[in-house]
């Protein structure tokens, strides 16, 4: 247990080493140039857990049926780097055994994700990242040629 956790604290801090030099992410600041859409978008990301929840606007059952057709098995190889978190963040205590198998038999075994041409898509992150999904609307509701809101 002892060389697995050594492992993974290694691994890590080469991850962390790869990403040095790297600017930090802000959410919006791709609307930095203007200030109306920065707004909006900032607004929207406010709304938060609220975007994707059932009990909010639900945008993640959409999401999910639109790019369904997309979606493909998790390599192998991703699949094992997530068990071996999972595993690693049990044997640190923050989380159960219960709740590592759930993840690895949810999140991991049956889970599918997009990839195009054996690239990993950003568009796996709008169920999970509600910033991602606040400046997405931004950029659809500015598409609309009428410059009236869409409506889902």
């Amino acid at each position: 247990m002892d060389r697995l956790i050594k492992e993974n604290i290694d691994r890590i801090k080469s991850l962390m080493i790869e990403s040095e030099g790297k600017t930090e992410y802000n959410f919006c600041d791709r609307f930095s140039g203007n200030k109306q859409k920065m707004y909006v978008c900032s607004k929207i990301g406010s709304l938060k857990g609220l975007l994707s929840k059932s009990n909010g606007l639900d945008l993640r059952t959409v999401i999910d049926e639109q790019i369904s057709d997309l979606e493909t098995e998790i390599p192998q190889d991703l699949q094992d780097k997530f068990i071996d978190c999972a595993i690693f963040l049990e044997s640190l205590g923050k989380i159960t055994e219960e709740e590592k198998n759930n993840f690895i038999e949810k999140n991991v075994k049956n889970n599918k994700l997009v990839y195009l041409n054996g690239e990993w898509q950003p568009v796996n992150k709008l169920n999970t990242n509600y910033f991602d999904l606040a400046e997405l609307l931004t950029e659809l509701i500015y598409k609309n040629k009428n410059n009236t809101l869409c409506i889902f």
